[in-house]
C-alpha cells in the first residue's frame, strides 16, 4: 500500500465542509482509472457529538490534554474554544486509501503545510451573505456573535490553495467538483480504483 495523498480542506464556519465532505463519500463510485479510494480523517475534539455534522471522537479537555502530551496527534490545534486532533493512524496507509481528507483550520494551515509540505489544499468559499444565513439557521451563536465572526472572516487574509470551492448553491454540485478534481490530481499508485473509504 502507497502513502495515501493528504487533502487539507478549510474555511470559515457555515461554509459547508461537513456538508460537502459527507456528500462527496456518498457520491456514486466512478469507473474511470485515475480514481482514488477516499478516507475521511475521523477528528478528535473536546465536545460532544453533536447531531447533523462529521461523527468525532469526543473526549474531556482533560483527556485531549492528556492525548496531545503523549503526542497521539499527527496534527493538533485549538479553534473556538475547543481542541482538534487528528491520530497518526487516521493520515497512514493503515486507513487502506489512496486520499486522505483532512477538515482543518485555516489559522493552523501554515504549520500543517510545514508538517506536511506534499499535502494539497482546498478552500471551501461561500458569500457573506449565505454564510450568515447558514449560522442563523444553525442557531449556536447570537446575532451580535455572528456578526463578528463575519468581521473576522473578513480581517482573514487569503491562504493558497490547490482548489477553492465555491458553496454558495446545491452540496452535491459542490461534491461532484470536488470529485472532479481530486480524479485529475490522478493517484499516488496506479493499481487502485475510486472507492467511498467510510469512517469505521
Amino acid at each position: 500500500m502507497s502513502k495515501p495523498r493528504l487533502i487539507y480542506v478549510m474555511g470559515p464556519s457555515g461554509v459547508g465542509k461537513d456538508s460537502i465532505l459527507i456528500q462527496l463519500l456518498l457520491l456514486p463510485v466512478p469507473t474511470l482509472d485515475g480514481a482514488h479510494r477516499i478516507h475521511l480523517a475521523r477528528r478528535t475534539i473536546d465536545r460532544e457529538v453533536s447531531g447533523g455534522g462529521e461523527t468525532h471522537e469526543s473526549v474531556s479537555c482533560r483527556d485531549f490534554e492528556r492525548l496531545t502530551n503523549a503526542n497521539a496527534f499527527a496534527l493538533q490545534w485549538q479553534a473556538n474554544g475547543h481542541g482538534y486532533g487528528i491520530r497518526h493512524k487516521e493520515m497512514t496507509d493503515q486507513v487502506g486509501a489512496d486520499v486522505v481528507l483532512i477538515n482543518g483550520s485555516r489559522g493552523f494551515w501554515p504549520q500543517a503545510k510545514q508538517l506536511f509540505p506534499d499535502m494539497h489544499t482546498v478552500l471551501i468559499s461561500a458569500s457573506v451573505q449565505v454564510i450568515k444565513q447558514r449560522l442563523l439557521a444553525r442557531g449556536r451563536e447570537s446575532l451580535v456573535q455572528i456578526e463578528q465572526r463575519l468581521q473576522r472572516l473578513a480581517d482573514t487574509p487569503s491562504l493558497p490553495a490547490d482548489l477553492v470551492l465555491t458553496n454558495d448553491a446545491s452540496v452535491q454540485d459542490a461534491a461532484q467538483r470536488f470529485q472532479t478534481w481530486l480524479l485529475a490530481l490522478g493517484k499516488p499508485k496506479s493499481e487502485s480504483k475510486f472507492n467511498r473509504y467510510p469512517n469505521p
